[in-house]
Order: structure tokens, then sequence, then C-alpha cells
């Protein structure tokens, strides 16, 4: 079981892949006596998720310098060019930082280092606002309530209707490259 959301920022001065790894849970009621075993099994995905990646793509995880390390720096950074030019095709960065990150994610087999956090976030639709949960050692949860909920989707609509999505010449969005 991997974990739902992998956020990415990119340091291409220091040459650093910030990753958060998100799991995201929906529930109508939750116990507070559930809720620690959940937050426990939402760590657990998230860390699943952080060892695959690493086992993958950190260059640093063997004291040795890895064997395959040009291949799968060439692996993510494709992986990385698909999303960067969604998120350019959506307006979701300026022009000037797009350009920067994609010259470094083109450039990935010149080194990077990878840094990772984990979190969760649990919409909860019997809460109100807004809390993080810090019960789980190094594992904040962001839970919120349907109030919360609204506001997020309002703004997002409002922003959709103000001119904020893709640009009609790129096409409808697809999904990443198969193989």
């Amino acid at each position: 079981r991997r974990a739902d959301l992998l956020l990415v920022e990119l340091d291409p001065e220091k040459r650093v892949l910030d990753l958060a790894i998100v799991e995201v849970k929906l529930r109508s009621d939750l116990a507070p006596s559930a809720r620690s075993a959940l937050y426990r099994e939402m760590a657990e995905q998230t860390a699943v998720t952080e060892t695959a990646f690493r086992r993958l793509f950190d260059p640093h995880l063997y004291q040795e310098e890895r064997t395959d390390g040009l291949l799968r720096a060439k692996e993510l950074g494709t992986a990385l060019r698909f999303y960067l030019r969604r998120a350019m095709r959506y307006g979701l960065m300026a022009d000037d930082v797009a350009n920067e990150a994609m010259a470094f994610v083109e450039d990935l087999e010149s080194g990077y280092r990878l840094q990772m956090r984990r979190l969760g976030v649990l919409f909860h639709l019997q809460a109100e606002g807004s809390h993080v949960d810090e019960e789980e050692p190094s594992f904040p949860v962001h839970r919120f309530g349907l109030d919360v909920a609204r506001r997020l989707l309002e703004t997002a609509r409002r922003d959709f209707k103000a001119g904020a999505h893709p640009r009609e010449e790129d096409g409808p969005p697809s999904g990443p490259p198969v193989g």
C-alpha cells in the first residue's frame, strides 16, 4: 500500500528535491479512540512509500555509488518533467520558475539530494475547523471539517472562474508516460 500524494518542491541552486509524502483519508465519523489507529495506519503507508522511493531514486542511499544511478536519475527526471509540463500548462508556476525547474530536472544526472517528509490529511465530515494532530512521532496529521472543505472548494471554484485553468491550445490533460 502506497501513499496518495507526492508533493515535490525543487531547489535547483542546492540541487535538492524536497518531497512531501501525503496520505489522505475521509471519515464521516471517527471516535477519538479510533483516531490513533488510523494515524498509525496512515504513517505506515507513507513510510512504505518513502522506503520504496528511496530504494528507487535516492543516489545517497548506499555508501557506494549506485550502478544504476544515471538510469534512475533519468527515469525520475522523465516523470518529473511530465508533471512539471502539466503544472506549466495549468498556469501553476511562473514561467521563470518553471524554466529554472525544468533545467534542473533535465540535468538530474549531474546529481541531486532527496529530502523527504511525511504527513497526513484527514477530512472529517462531522468536525468543524482545522487542527494539526501530532499523535504519531514525526507524522503530523492535518484534520479539517466540512466547513473548511467548503471554503477550499469555493476558493478553487472562484480561481477557476477567474481564469486559473489550462490553456486551451495545450489540449486535455493526459496520464503519465507508461513504460
